[in-house]
């Protein structure tokens, strides 16, 4: 994703469950991140939900 100028982070098997987005979102906990991803404030060990919600400025 990196080389195609795309942020991106994974969410840990141990947070959410596989497959299921919404288990993803209420749940994860982001795992790993590109550079582009931590320029843009992802952090491992985040909440993905969290992340999420400031990504769209608090309209979650």
């Amino acid at each position: 994703m990196q080389g195609h100028g795309l942020a991106a982070c994974t969410v840990g098997h141990h947070s959410a469950r596989i497959g299921e987005a919404r288990s993803t979102l209420d749940e994860g906990v982001i795992s790993h991140c590109n550079e582009r991803a931590l320029a843009l404030g992802a952090a491992p060990g985040q909440a993905c939900a969290a992340l999420i919600e400031r990504l769209l400025g608090g309209a979650g």
